[in-house]
């Protein structure tokens, strides 16, 4: 279906979000609200305004409490779009009302207060999407003052259009292998999700995947009540809650969460490209209370939804029980109790209060909370200065209740002396634990003191502590007068400080951790031949051989339109490579065989592109490849390396044709002014041509003087239009790495004036045949 729109632009215009004084609580965290993955179809019948829904974040501090007048900076981080296209505001203000009329976004309804925490912004297309033109893609990023920040995918598609190529019209289905098909009917107690997905494949016409497209599961009619269902929500994902985004793959599984029960099958459908204001696509629908338009490019369904209620059964103690602390001080682990159901699955939604006895002697924060997906309520407890002998702390849900015991220790002697142990100057990927446990000692003038409440803090960068991802911890000396805290980095790569501090005593102690970024977003894919810049595929064509030039893609696939616009040939290897590192590594092994890196650029659609030279010592096999970018690595298995992989190197001509680089008898270029003739012997440049003698070593040239050709005379073959050419002369070029020079005579027939279709192909070491891409040759 296309996307409708009956808003009025000029009331997005006229907004203006003022600034509000004065803020109590610190902005921590941002998370996507509404809007990210949306997909609009650019001149499709019904399209209207050249805008997406609003874009709604929600800003919370380190407790997780939304943060009213919380400023967001709103930019395009990147766009495929010529005219970029701009932002209703540069920046915007977090809302502070909690009354029932408070709304998510008052784009729609100016008079309505926001909700506390939330804020919204809109984007309005430069470019349209045309056939011509092709689909567009822009990313917006909100940030806070801290640093941190959510990025929103907005894509635009081509309408088909008679007449023209619709090769990048953008299609949407259930996927043939998808385990939930149309009018499948799925089941489950409330607060559980369903282990069989829905799974949706986005691309264009012309087979090109599109990742970032939002999947989500709506009501077929308004208010229609009964058993609920929604996507589940992968933690820490930059998607709408209740919604999913599909992968460089194109495909997005979506696993049917239940969050409200009913025993009639109620329809919902999927909805791609979508907001969660979106109710019944197919009517015309109002401002819908001032929280967005429906918006939608395709929308597939029924599937049937039934659900069951689901109520406590059990209440556990998981963990906290029996600790010891000081009176005043607070207990070093959370307590913490898990809800089952009767099936004994954990149950979400339930509430738990707590309660201390005697009353006076601790206080707990919260004092009560809702289970979370795996039926877990935890709280914090600290002993009052009078506190003495056992603390009970009652966990209590409907009937069932659980007690935790406390007993406070003896005042302990007097510190000397507060000393790191351990975890000082480590580093890990974002998101990871830190290996070593930050450790520190105390100490008293007749040795280690036991009891003593070490507070564990973050006081700068991005990072968690402890299991329960909090800023701050406090920890009690064990019997050897120390106290440990895990470590995990954040989302945000730098310099991570934790200081360790006793209440009252002035020493204190500093660790200092380095979060790197994330792995490299690469797989075997990612590995193209650096001439052609193609991938392996299951057919003929090979990316990698032994001595070949290869391009490793960090990021999404790259788009011939942001191919190198200079050839990847190169004398000698980068003396200085950017913290990049490639090796190569067999199965079960514990040898790797570096790569040469020779060159490190970005591409115009911003994707990494490294430049390297498979060893000249590894063998045709499949091997696991360790890529290291600026400290973070990841191991790709299973990259298939063939024994030759051929690949014609090209150049850009004026007409934006790319063609092989080609050179004459009297050395000059061959182009569309100065073409190759028939029987004229021409000379062209690959790689992967496979072995040769003298064999080659990595990243080094030819020994000077001494030809180094194939082991097979008849292991390259050149084509023209599909038929085989003259004799074909290769050797290894001498003053380029990687680079072979093969000489072939232009056939007399079967080719015509102007391009005509080139293709090397290369058969070694009794493995079939494996050809280049199809390149152009210009000819007389």
């Amino acid at each position: 279906m296309v996307r409708l729109k009956i808003v009025v632009f000029v009331a997005i215009l006229a907004v203006i979000i003022l600034a509000r004084p004065g803020r109590a609580q610190t902005a921590a965290n941002i998370s996507v609200t509404q809007g990210n993955g949306q997909m609009i179809c650019d001149g499709c019948p019904m399209t209207g305004l050249p805008f997406f829904d609003p874009l709604i974040v929600n800003v919370t501090d380190a407790s997780g409490n939304p943060v009213p007048n919380a400023q967001v900076t709103w930019s395009i981080v990147s766009t495929t779009a010529t005219f970029s296209g701009s932002l209703a505001n540069t920046t915007t203000v977090t809302g502070a009302s909690s009354s029932s009329s408070a709304v998510a976004c008052n784009f729609y309804n100016m008079s309505a207060p926001q909700q506390t925490g939330e804020t919204c912004n809109v984007f309005i297309e430069g470019s349209a999407a045309s056939p011509q033109v092709g689909y567009l893609v822009t990313t917006v990023r909100a940030s806070i003052a801290n640093g941190q920040s959510v990025t929103f995918t907005l894509t635009q598609s081509p309408n088909l259009v008679n007449g023209s190529s619709n090769l990048s019209f953008i299609l949407a289905q259930i996927a043939i292998d998808s385990p939930l098909q149309a009018g499948a009917t799925v089941s489950g107690p409330v607060g559980t999700v369903s282990t069989t997905p829905i799974k949706i494949l986005v691309r264009t016409l012309g087979n090109t995947f599109i990742s970032g497209v939002s999947i989500r599961l709506i009501p077929e009619q308004s208010n229609q009540g009964g058993a609920a269902i929604a996507c589940q929500t992968t933690a820490g994902s930059n998607a709408d809650p209740g919604s999913v985004l599909t992968g460089s793959d194109g495909t997005a599984l979506c696993f049917p969460m239940f969050t409200a029960p009913g025993s009639t099958a109620m329809n919902f459908d999927i909805l791609v490209g979508g907001v969660v204001a979106l109710v019944n696509p197919n009517a015309a629908n109002s401002f819908n209370e001032g929280v967005g338009q429906p918006a939608g490019t395709f929308q597939f369904g029924p599937f049937h939804a039934t659900a069951t209620a689901n109520n406590p059964a059990s209440l556990q103690v998981f963990s906290g029980n029996n600790q010891s602390a000081n009176a005043g001080a607070a207990l070093g682990q959370p307590l913490i109790v898990q809800v089952l159901d009767s099936n004994h699955n954990p149950l979400q939604g339930a509430t738990v209060n707590w309660a201390v006895t005697p009353s006076n002697a601790a206080t707990v924060n919260p004092s009560s909370g809702t289970s979370d997906s795996n039926g877990k309520v935890s709280t914090n407890v600290t002993l009052t200065s009078n506190a003495t002998g056992n603390v009970q702390v009652a966990a209590t849900v409907g009937s069932l209740s659980q007690s935790f015991s406390i007993t406070v220790t003896a005042v302990t002697p007097p510190l000397s002396s507060l000393t790191t142990v351990s975890g000082n100057n480590q580093s890990a990927p974002q998101g990871m634990a830190f290996g070593t446990p930050l450790s520190v000692m105390a100490s008293s003038a007749s040795g280690p003191v036991s009891g003593v409440p070490v507070q564990f803090a973050i006081t700068g960068g991005s990072g968690s502590l402890s299991s329960s991802g909090a800023q701050s911890v406090v920890v009690p000396t064990g019997s050897n007068g120390q106290a440990s805290v895990t470590a995990t980095a954040g989302s945000t790569a730098g310099t991570l400080t934790v200081t360790a501090s006793v209440s009252g005593f002035p020493q204190t102690q500093t660790f200092a951790l380095t979060v790197l970024p994330p792995a490299p977003p690469i797989n075997t894919s990612s590995f193209l031949n650096g001439a052609g810049l193609f991938a392996t595929t299951a057919g003929q064509t090979k990316a990698l051989s032994p001595c070949g030039i290869a391009t490793l893609v960090v990021g999404s696939p790259l788009a011939p339109s942001a191919y190198p616009l200079i050839p990847n040939m190169y004398a000698a290897p980068l003396q200085q490579t950017g913290n990049v590192s490639i090796s190569f590594q067999l199965a079960g092994a514990t040898a790797t065989t570096p790569a040469p890196i020779l060159n490190v650029a970005t591409a115009s659609t911003n994707q990494q592109l490294i430049t390297f030279q498979v060893p000249c010592e590894i063998q045709a096999n499949y091997w696991s490849v360790n890529v290291s970018i600026s400290g973070s690595s990841v191991t790709v298995q299973g990259v298939e390396v063939r024994p030759g992989g051929p690949g014609i190197f090209e150049t850009l001509g004026s007409d934006g044709m790319r063609r092989a680089i080609a050179v004459r008898p009297d050395g000059s270029i061959v182009s569309s002014n100065n073409p190759a003739r028939r029987s004229e012997n021409i000379r062209i440049y690959i790689t992967g041509a496979g072995p040769v003698l003298p064999a080659l070593t990595s990243g080094s040239l030819p020994v000077p003087g001494v030809d180094s050709i194939p082991t097979d005379p008849n292991q390259v073959i050149v084509g023209l239009n599909g038929s085989g050419t003259g004799a074909v002369m290769v050797r290894a070029a001498s003053e380029l790495i990687g680079v072979y020079e093969v000489t072939f005579t232009v056939p007399s027939s079967n080719v015509q004036p102007g391009d005509n279709v080139l293709s090397v192909g290369v058969i070694a070491q009794g493995n079939p045949e494996a050809f280049s891409q199809a390149s152009l040759l210009h000819i007389q």
